[in-house]
């Protein structure tokens, strides 16, 4: 999905962005179930359905930001960014730029450490 993507072929893009989504449990595989997300909204905003485009991506960044994923997290602010910047909403992408990569308080309230956490994990 992600060369049909880059090819341009939005088409092929989201056809493919979904089989892979029918295939992923999101309770199993979250970082790449989120990953097909960012890909949904990096289409929908270049079909400039903006708002849906926002929402997706927010999910995304919000599941990359939980599992310290820097850098999907790091894609994905600057993708949400962009369509917030389309939309008109310029400070709000300005605070989206500067949001920081942490792991929430429920992602690690379980582990003694983010570095364990980090081991579990990858």
């Amino acid at each position: 999905a992600r060369t049909a993507l880059d090819q341009g072929n939005l088409i092929r893009a989201w056809r493919q962005i979904h089989v892979a989504q029918a295939m992923l449990d999101p309770n199993r595989d979250p970082i790449n179930h989120a990953f097909c997300e960012f890909l949904k909204g990096c289409v929908l905003r270049q079909w400039d359905r903006l708002a849906e485009a926002v929402a997706v991506l927010e999910g995304a960044l919000q599941t990359f930001r939980e599992y310290a994923h820097a850098r999907f997290f790091f894609r994905t602010r600057h993708e949400l960014a962009k369509t917030l910047f389309l939309r008109k909403e310029h400070s709000k992408a300005r605070d989206i730029l500067t949001l920081p990569l942490g792991a929430s308080e429920d992602a690690t309230k379980d582990y003694e450490s983010v570095d364990e956490l980090t081991q579990r994990r990858w």
